[in-house]
């Protein structure tokens, strides 16, 4: 599973800070206040879960589960074409105009930037990093998301080069290749979009009443 850990650490700590805050409007303040804030503390927990907690891409022998905040993208190896890495990790795929973007894996250019300058002089300053080769130590330097996306488009390799390996068998053996007529699916993450709707509406009612 592939995923930054800044944002869950911070959907973590807003849940505590969310809990405590509910849990103190309950025991001191007057009901309808208390449940109005508590409605919107509920919205922003939501949207924190859908945006910070949720997103993650997971690999496994078919393909990757790129899980966004309101969508849910599967796209089997043989339909991934490559990766690359813009503001967002961006999967290209076969039979789609438009790259799947990966809302686990992003970091703008000046995060990016300022990531590989501290690696940089952290490199630079540690005797026992400067023995590694020069390849390592480039290694070392790059931001978090851009090596998830090296790791990522490696197992994509690995892959292709192993269908390839499949096929080329069966040709020699005087078989039919094994088709994967398989694409690119995606569903909608109801849950998500419940977590931030059904208190959304709640508070819109009691506002309203």
């Amino acid at each position: 599973m592939f995923r930054l850990k800044a944002p869950v650490v911070i959907f973590y700590i807003w849940l505590a800070f969310a809990v405590f805050n509910v849990v103190d409007l309950a025991l001191q303040a007057k009901p309808r206040f208390a449940l109005e804030v508590s409605l919107v503390v509920l919205i922003i927990t939501g949207v924190a879960y859908a945006c910070g907690l949720r997103p993650r891409v997971i690999a496994d022998d078919r393909g990757l589960i790129v899980i966004n905040p309101i969508r849910e993208w599967h796209l089997p190896w043989s339909s991934l074409r490559a990766v690359d890495v813009r503001d967002w990790v961006r999967f290209t795929c076969a039979g789609r105009s438009r790259p799947v973007e990966s809302w686990a894996l992003f970091a703008t250019a000046r995060v990016k930037r300022n990531s590989r300058e501290r690696a940089k002089t952290y490199v630079s300053r540690t005797p026992a990093i400067q023995r590694f080769s020069d390849e390592t130590q480039q290694l070392m330097t790059q931001p978090e998301v851009v090596i998830i996306a090296n790791r990522i488009e490696a197992r994509l390799r690995t892959q292709e080069a192993a269908a390839k390996r499949a096929q080329k068998a069966a040709a020699t053996a005087g078989a039919a290749p094994a088709s994967d007529e398989s694409g690119v699916t995606a569903r909608w993450a109801w849950l998500s979009i419940a977590a931030v709707v059904v208190p959304a509406v709640a508070l819109v009612i009691t506002l309203l009443v």
